[in-house]
């Protein structure tokens, strides 16, 4: 193989690998267990977000399989970022087990979710279209 050609082969495996190490250190740790999931609840100034949506929030539900999905498909969000994204007043909440901690999770209906554990926190956002069915509406990165 002329040197050109193994030039182009090494990086082009070397980003591959590179790649593949970025997208596995992003995802969600392989032991996630959803071990509750509690009904939707609607928070404070949920008649702002229109006649329908107290219940649309009631109506919303995840399973435990479904909420494991969910923090799948969303990537972590650094803190001061989470106000980029849109809100809804409509929760749901439950406990999973991630890394050996227990955890407490709010999923905002919004597609933003995020995971609480002695006062550390971890949040989240999903954009992806397959979330799509797990809540009311997708987040959207707005302006800072």
């Amino acid at each position: 193989m002329p040197l050109q050609n193994r030039c182009h082969a090494g990086l082009a495996t070397s980003l591959l690998l590179l790649g593949s190490a970025c997208a596995s250190s992003a995802g969600m740790p392989g032991d996630l267990q959803i071990r509750t999931t509690s009904p939707a609840q609607l928070l404070a100034g949920a008649q702002s977000a229109g006649h329908g949506f107290p219940a649309a929030c009631r109506a919303w539900t995840l399973s435990p399989s479904q909420a494991r999905q969910f923090f799948a498909l969303a990537l972590e969000q650094l803190p001061q970022d989470q106000h980029r994204f849109d809100y809804l007043p409509c929760e749901i909440t439950g406990e999973l087990q991630a890394d050996g901690q227990r955890w407490q999770f709010h999923i905002n209906a919004a597609g933003t979710g995020r995971w609480q554990h002695n006062g550390s926190q971890r949040h989240f956002a999903c954009t992806e279209p397959a979330c799509e069915p797990l809540v009311l509406m997708l987040p959207e990165p707005g302006n800072p």
